[in-house]
């Protein structure tokens, strides 16, 4: 956007190119922003789905006897869900109304 440095004043014409210029910085902003929402979207849905199969797979593997190098796997499962259980939270807590 151009700086206004003249001591002239403004014609109509000129006010109505720096609010044409305006708008079209604010439209080029409010795609960015636009564009950022969808991704964001998508990462969570991304998350809630890691969760829910981390999830899925720890009620799962809490029904088996495990031994072993499945008892790594276990606990990998269970960091795994904690940690994604502690991001969702802390997400929905600073998205409260």
């Amino acid at each position: 956007m151009e700086q206004i440095n003249s001591p002239e004043p403004l014609t109509e014409q000129r006010y109505l190119e720096l609010a044409q210029q305006f708008q079209e910085q604010f439209n080029k902003k409010q795609e960015q922003l636009d564009k950022s929402r969808e991704l964001l979207v998508m990462l969570f849905k991304g998350l809630i789905t890691a969760y829910g199969c981390l999830r899925m797979m720890d009620n799962y593997t809490d029904q088996m006897e495990l031994e072993g190098p499945m008892l790594l796997v276990k606990k990998f499962i269970e960091m795994g869900r904690s940690e994604l259980s502690e991001v969702i939270e802390e997400w929905f807590n600073q998205n409260e109304p």
